[in-house]
């Protein structure tokens, strides 16, 4: 369930953003086969799965799945995110500079290199 909230709520921003090619990159098998197989789900999951589609069908994607380990800035970002109160959205001027050089090595697509 909080990969799809993630995943729906990532799709919200993008198109706020006015970003239309999107590659998404998430741990969970299950969610890549729910959007590549047209799975439904659980009736508990069929709406947000839905809600998905429907943000999927306005932009061009391409969904893969990757292992936490080889997503240094996503595992950072779950890690932040679980002592979160409310949303936040981050701002690019003022990353936290851990953050920024994992961005810049995942840019560069040194994803072998772990922080830890």
């Amino acid at each position: 369930m909080a990969e799809l909230n993630a995943l729906l709520l990532g799709l919200e921003l993008c198109l706020k953003l006015g970003f239309n090619w999107v590659w998404i990159e998430v741990d969970s098998l299950f969610l890549v086969q729910t959007i590549r197989d047209g799975f439904t789900g659980s009736a508990q999951n069929f709406y947000i799965i839905r809600k998905i589609k429907n943000l999927l069908n306005l932009m061009n994607f391409d969904i893969s799945h990757i292992f936490r380990e080889g997503n240094i800035c996503a595992d950072w970002l779950v890690n932040k995110g679980s002592f979160l109160v409310g949303y936040e959205e981050l701002d690019i001027l003022n990353l936290d500079r851990s953050f920024k050089g994992m961005l810049l090595l995942d840019k560069a697509y040194m994803p072998h290199i772990r922080y830890g």
